[in-house]
């Protein structure tokens, strides 16, 4: 009996362990988007009104309210997990929202500026980033990031060291490994012809510490529209078409077909899914229109490898690289003597008491020389700036800016006597991100050393 009694517990435990692979989420067109905060084992499941949160380390669910402003459609954004907060990204660019208790609020000092539809987003270094993106018959070749931590605005990354750039592009699959990103498997716009775009088979790779974006070569993916989903995969990309998968390993250069194993056929093409601590996390619907969330290991997901080979070629020899390399530095040596050349006879001088241009001299006051260094040192200078320079106390603040109106005039007229033209050096704008502020620039690249 008590024989009996163990095998039945065991067995009992067995269906109990098949059973809670399968979790029950709902009804399948109630849901949108999917989640996994890889930190704290948990997957989020979006519709509009609610959210769910399923439990890895226990499997349990629990269902939220979900509280969202009135300009939010959810069709319009994209989820983004970011150290373990849910963020939803406008997919055409600018907006963001952050998932702060059961409510989704706005948090970027942004615009909606449909500029970067179809671009790729990620995250790294703690912010949300996005490359490429298509808009107004263009597509970018940039990666830009959201500052959810200060100023809670978008900023350009500047490739400052490289000597290379990605075509223009959009819808690109993206596998950021450490501090690289690697770029590939996207539209690009044709520059004789910007209403037909062309399916691009460059990689690219953009290194985040060295700042540069380097060629990998090409590669023989037949296209975009094939794929219905993409998942990281042990520092490789998965991609899933209809009846097989695809396995991209950039490190090793490898590309390996296999086939639908088991649960391979049952991936869900309507949400995210998940490679997590060695398991795949996916969803799938019956035929009742119900949707689960199963868990599953590799063996029953792949099925038999059907080939496997390089991921991409690079045509370029190494004799046809040290040529590139020749050019380049003979390029650079006589671009930069013709610059010392030009910096020297044609660009203002700022010495420790006045301006130098040409065998001419103009003497500055200490206020002056302190107002030319910062216009000289950053494209925009804000009037405060200016304003703390000559401000003196024993004024109120009207009095001190019309000294600061005539301080800014006195130095306009004095750079147009030394450079002999008619033209505003110094000019002043309304801030592009503050329409408060005033802002005073010149032409500083152009006229000084």
């Amino acid at each position: 009996m008590k024989k009996y009694a163990f095998l039945t517990i065991i067995l009992a435990l067995s269906i109990l362990d098949v059973r809670s692979q399968n979790i029950y989420i709902g009804k399948s067109n109630s849901f949108k988007y999917s989640l996994i905060d890889r930190i704290n084992n948990i997957v989020y499941v979006y519709g509009d009104t609610l959210y769910k949160k399923i439990y890895l380390n226990t499997l349990k669910t629990e269902s939220f309210p979900l509280k969202t402003e009135k300009e939010f459609d959810l069709n319009s954004y994209t989820p983004l997990m970011v150290d373990s907060i849910p963020f939803f990204i406008h997919s055409k660019g600018g907006l963001v929202f952050e998932q702060k208790g059961d409510s989704l609020l706005r948090i970027d000092n942004s615009f909606k500026h449909s500029m970067q539809a179809f671009s790729s987003i990620f995250a790294y270094n703690s912010k949300i980033h996005r490359y490429g993106g298509y808009g107004f018959w263009s597509a970018r070749n940039y990666i830009t990031y959201f500052d959810n931590k200060n100023s809670y605005e978008w900023d350009i990354i500047n490739p400052e060291n490289s000597l290379e750039f990605p075509e223009e592009s959009w819808r690109s699959s993206v596998l950021l490994i450490n501090e690289e990103l690697y770029v590939f498997n996207a539209y690009a716009i044709s520059q004789n012809n910007r209403y037909k775009p062309f399916f691009n088979k460059k990689i690219w790779k953009y290194n985040f510490n060295e700042k540069t974006w380097k060629y990998i070569g090409d590669s023989e993916l037949l296209g975009i529209n094939l794929i219905k989903l993409s998942i990281i995969y042990n520092e490789k990309l998965l991609l899933i078409t209809e009846d097989k998968f695809l396995i991209i390993d950039v490190l090793n250069n490898t590309i390996k077909k296999f086939e639908k194993g088991v649960l391979g056929h049952q991936f869900s093409y309507n949400l995210n899914q998940f490679f997590h601590k060695n398991r795949f996390y996916f969803f799938k619907t019956d035929r009742s229109g119900e949707l689960y969330l199963s868990i599953a290991t590799d063996d029953k997901i792949f099925g038999k490898e059907i080939s496997s080979k390089p991921f991409y070629t690079n045509k370029i020899s190494a004799k046809t690289w040290g040529l590139y390399a020749l050019i380049l530095i003979l390029s650079l040596g006589i671009f930069q003597l013709i610059r010392i050349i030009y910096r020297k006879y044609n660009k203002v001088q700022l010495i420790i008491n006045g301006l130098k241009y040409k065998g001419k001299f103009i003497e500055l006051d200490e206020e002056s020389i302190q107002i030319l260094k910062l216009l000289i040192a950053t494209d925009y200078v804000n009037s405060s700036e200016i304003l703390k320079i000559i401000e003196k106390k024993q004024f109120s603040r009207a009095h001190n800016e019309r000294l600061k109106f005539q301080k800014v005039e006195q130095l306009n007229f004095q750079l147009r006597t030394l450079l002999g033209t008619d033209n505003e050096l110094i000019t002043s704008k309304k801030s592009d991100f503050d329409r408060r502020v005033r802002v005073y620039s010149m032409e500083r690249k152009k006229l000084f050393k």
